[in-house]
């Protein structure tokens, strides 16, 4: 599958008090995960949680969920005490579970968070070989397949890549691969540091629905000052 190019139209997507409640813990989690990256001065330390609905997993796949069903408590049990780490009362979401989580360089091979959930989706995938630059990789049945029947929501500190500088193939375009349903977005990435970033857009254009938080700007930047101090946003 050939990267397409980018699209021009930016989308932002408000929710409901009680989604964006979820939302912002959820988000507490992936701040977390951010932290773990080592700083590097010519990348970004992001954070990301894959989550889906437990009533859509079980319904649309529950050999799948079943297979993937300990796992997923491992992973929830990780990311609830991420999300509350810093607030022992914050209320629990109960509606969904997570699925993985990752942060920048996790896995060997220069990775980005949100690939790095996917690919910790599937055994098959960390065998993977390079990709093809401008190729999205051949991910295996198994983790297309939860992917696309849990409706997946991928939480994620900063916009998912749309162009990748070594070539590799964007975050943007392995979520539209694997049919992610929903992106949550912590911060829109600046405009002057790397790349001119196209995610949010071409995710939405795409028809994926993209939420991009307000309020938790400087938590989702936090891990990235030894790039710059504060957050500047991504608008010109």
């Amino acid at each position: 599958m050939s990267c397409p190019p980018p699209f021009q139209k930016k989308i932002y997507t408000m929710t409901t008090s009680v989604q964006e409640n979820d939302d912002r813990f959820w988000m507490r989690a992936a701040i977390a995960m951010a932290h773990k990256s080592a700083p590097v001065p010519s990348a970004y330390c992001v954070g990301a949680v894959l989550v889906a609905p437990v009533a859509a997993l079980e319904s649309a796949e529950p050999v799948l969920w079943a297979a993937t069903a300990a796992n997923s408590r491992q992973e929830t049990t990780h990311a609830l005490s991420l999300a509350m780490g810093n607030d022992p009362n914050a209320p629990v979401p109960e509606t969904h579970v997570v699925l993985s989580t990752g942060y920048s360089r996790e896995i060997p091979g220069n990775t980005h968070a949100e690939e790095v959930c996917f690919l910790k989706l599937g055994d098959q995938a960390l065998a993977l070989p390079d990709p093809v630059p401008g190729q999205s990789p051949q991910w295996p049945p198994e983790v297309l397949a939860i992917t696309r029947a849990a409706g997946a929501t991928v939480y994620t500190t900063m916009e998912p890549c749309s162009k990748r500088l070594s070539g590799r193939c964007s975050c943007t375009d392995h979520a539209l691969a694997l049919g992610v349903k929903r992106v949550v977005v912590g911060i829109a990435e600046p405009r002057d540091i790397f790349v001119q970033c196209e995610g949010i857009a071409r995710l939405g254009e795409a028809g994926v629905q993209v939420t991009v938080l307000e309020g938790m700007e400087e938590e989702c930047w936090a891990p990235n000052r030894h790039i710059r101090p504060r957050y500047a946003s991504a608008d010109p």
